[in-house]
């Protein structure tokens, strides 16, 4: 009689044993998927703040080329409206590609500088001349 009951513990044992291997085995089987999910959502964190600071520098941009659009030429105007749709781009591509978001969102980055600096060219020129109607500004001569 004692033997059936000691059979009974080891049955139990091993199926514990058995359910802890299992266990183990499902682990280390879905570690890799929890490892990509962090990836995943680091990526997406990341691309998140990186779309914050980029849409605010190229809204920024849009500010001072509208503020002073009767100096600005429409080469400066282009680009910040091929920035801007690229960080359109960017944005609706960020939940499934991250990586691309952020290839995008380097363009539209460089693209706006650029067209910050020939905004500010053309506000150069402008004031150079003397504004619209080529008087020297006050307090330059003639």
């Amino acid at each position: 009689m004692m033997k059936v009951g000691l059979d009974r513990g080891d049955l139990r044992a091993t199926r514990l044993a058995q359910l802890e291997r299992a266990e183990h085995d499902l682990d280390a089987a879905l570690a890799p998927h929890r490892e990509a999910d962090e990836t995943r959502r680091r990526a997406a964190d990341r691309v998140g703040r990186r779309m914050t600071t980029v849409r605010t520098r190229l809204e920024s941009i849009q500010g001072t080329i509208s503020r002073n659009r009767g100096a600005i030429a429409g080469e400066a105007r282009a680009d910040i409206d091929q920035a801007l749709a690229l960080y359109a781009q960017a944005a609706q591509v960020a939940g499934n590609d991250p990586d691309r978001a952020e290839q995008l969102l380097t363009e539209a980055e460089a693209l706006g500088e650029r067209a910050l600096s020939k905004a500010q060219r053309d506000i150069d020129d402008w004031t150079g001349r003397g504004g619209p109607y080529g008087r020297t500004p006050r307090g330059g001569s003639n």
